[in-house]
């Protein structure tokens, strides 16, 4: 967002961009199941045997349905699988075997990928999202100007109800002001990020006057004027969950258990201190409406191991899109 008393970080910025060719952005405009989408990425990972592959999707729930379904195929290379459903440590560990792996890639994510991960890879997919979170996903293809232009591929991906995956995570006017401006091209240079930017948060500028009109409205409580431009953003309730697939997690819960035995509250406090930051290396949280069961205390942590936890795309959700402990 741009803001009054923003600083401007790079005085040159325009010159700066000007320069930069490293990637280009293709925009497929036209919405898509994840079927059509998986043959899309499929025939272009076998026509290019020789090019890393990163594939962005919205939800946990398309990015296990995309993975599955290319690990599935005979592509050449290996696979990796990124989400917050794969707890904390084993995500490190693969995001640096990424990084030393000489051999070609195909990594599938959901949007974390976008926060401060080093990664570099030649195409990029990327189902459609704000212009910024596009942006950074960017900032992942040809990363440190290997060699050949990278593509960043914009998709737009609906489930079998025929709703956009972005709509489960983003607001809508973010999503409908970056497909005002990427709708004008099928392919933009980088040189012309910056200019799309500006164009893109002046959209915003715009809106955000729009909504003190919408709060003056709400005001007034004339609510049916705004039925189709105002909604609330609902919290998703979710719980915390311990994976215990190796030794050490089991180890680190046993001193769990015993710390809670501990009947002084600032003792018990300073003792979970000094596992804390290696304890939260295997918790995962989970939203609410994927488990039900008397077995777990919502708000509370609880342990789960294999039956629960796949070690490829990490917590498991069955039994129509639950799990029942």
């Amino acid at each position: 967002m741009i803001f009054e008393n923003s600083v401007e970080l790079l005085n040159n910025k325009d010159e700066y961009f000007k320069k930069m060719n490293r990637t280009k952005m293709k925009i497929y405009k036209n919405e898509m199941d994840l079927e059509e989408f998986i043959d899309i990425v499929s025939e272009d990972i076998e026509n290019n045997p020789n090019d890393d592959y990163l594939i962005v999707l919205n939800t946990i729930k398309s990015s296990k349905e995309v993975y599955n379904a290319l690990r599935e195929m005979d592509l050449e290379g290996d696979f990796y699988y990124l989400s917050t459903s794969i707890y904390p440590k084993e995500r490190l560990r693969r995001i640096k075997d990424i990084n030393k792996n000489k051999n070609r890639k195909i990594i599938v994510s959901t949007q974390l990928i976008e926060a401060g991960v080093d990664i570099s890879v030649d195409v990029i997919y990327r189902d459609i999202a704000p212009l910024d979170c596009l942006n950074q996903t960017a900032g992942r293809c040809n990363r440190h100007n290997e060699g050949k232009r990278g593509i960043v591929n914009i998709v737009k991906l609906i489930d079998e109800n025929g709703r956009r995956f972005a709509s489960y995570i983003y607001e809508k006017h973010l999503i409908t002001k970056t497909e005002e401006l990427l709708n004008n091209y099928d392919v933009i240079d980088e040189r012309e990020f910056l200019k799309l930017n500006n164009k893109y948060f002046k959209k915003l500028s715009n809106y955000k006057d729009k909504s003190k009109e919408i709060l003056r409205t709400i005001e007034e409580f004339k609510y049916e004027n705004i039925e189709k431009e105002f909604k609330l953003i609902e919290n998703i309730p979710s719980i915390d969950l311990f994976v215990c697939i190796e030794d050490r997690a089991e180890e680190v819960w046993e001193e769990y258990e015993g710390i809670k035995e501990i009947n002084d509250v600032f003792e018990r406090r300073r003792e979970f201190l000094k596992i804390k930051k290696e304890f939260y290396d295997y918790v995962i949280s989970i939203p609410e409406y994927d488990i039900k069961g008397k077995d777990i205390l919502f708000g509370h942590l609880d342990k789960i191991n294999e039956k629960y936890y796949d070690e490829e795309t990490g917590f498991k959700v069955v039994e129509n899109k639950t799990i029942i402990l």
